[in-house]
């Protein structure tokens, strides 16, 4: 096995950064708001993942964003009940 394959197959088994993480868990949803262009960010780096065969980086992200969706709607629920509590 040459060293071009065996760095091919560490690349593939490489785990996300915590600060790539923490970047999938904070801007989970493609859109543009604020001036903050997350869309392009998140399919820059999910383009990236597939050219250069990041498989486990790939999987570990969609994971984060969906930790992440599920974090907001945690947060948004709290909110609510917290609002509608002491609006009681």
């Amino acid at each position: 096995m040459t060293e071009k394959e065996r760095n091919a197959e560490k690349r593939k088994a490489m785990s996300l950064t915590n600060e790539e993480f923490l970047k999938f868990f904070f801007f989970p949803v493609f859109n543009k708001s604020f001036g903050f262009d997350n869309h392009q960010l998140n399919k820059e780096e999910d383009d990236r993942f597939i050219k250069y065969g990041f498989d486990k980086k790939l999987k570990e992200a969609k994971s984060a964003r969906l930790y992440g969706r599920i974090f907001y709607f945690g947060i948004s629920i709290l909110i609510a009940v917290i609002v509608n509590y002491y609006s009681s």
